[in-house]
């Protein structure tokens, strides 16, 4: 018997019928066993170490990008916590800044009313002085006044006048003082 690669296929009346097919019987589980042998080599050789090593690929280049995205995320997060903080300590400084204006313009205008009521209180003080020292001046020149008419009426009767004439003349000044208005 002529052995070759391809016996199965070549028409069993070559061969003598009933040995063709005990080869062919045979080869296919043979054939199908080292076809299974060949891929658990493979499998454990090759196929696995490749597998983890996609995976190990995988899970660096994937996990770093999701790594990265987490980080992004919490960047995000802290940029917006410290974003309301400074608006909170911006708040708070216009919120300072407006109560010392405030107390400052309060200040301001009690120090201007105590202002006006000091001068109100000098003006009136002046004024008083003022009118106290016009009576004043008046009442002498009115004493000089009665004594000046004395004395003319004197040297005009060259004689001396006595107490009454003196109260006469005060009345009368009197009297005129009143009618006429200041």
């Amino acid at each position: 018997m002529m052995w070759s690669g391809f016996m199965f296929l070549q028409p069993p009346a070559e061969h003598g019928g009933s040995d063709n097919f005990l080869m062919l019987t045979w080869l296919l589980p043979l054939v199908t066993a080292g076809v299974l042998i060949l891929w658990m080599i493979l499998d454990r050789v090759f196929f696995r170490p490749l597998g983890r090593v996609l995976q190990e690929r995988h899970r660096l280049t994937y996990g770093r990008l999701e790594e990265a995205q987490e980080l992004l995320k919490q960047v995000q997060q802290e940029q917006e916590r410290y974003e309301q903080l400074i608006a909170q300590v911006r708040r708070e400084a216009a919120q300072w800044a407006a109560d010392r204006r405030e107390q400052a313009e309060q200040v301001r205008l009690q120090m201007l009313e105590e202002a006006r009521k000091e001068t109100r209180m000098m003006m009136e003080q002046a004024q008083e002085e003022i009118e106290a020292a016009a009576e004043r001046v008046q009442r002498e020149l009115t004493e000089d006044l009665d004594r000046l008419t004395l004395e003319a009426l004197e040297k005009i009767l060259r004689r001396p006048l006595r107490k009454v004439t003196t109260d006469i003349v005060a009345a009368e000044r009197k009297r005129l003082s009143e009618e006429t208005p200041s």
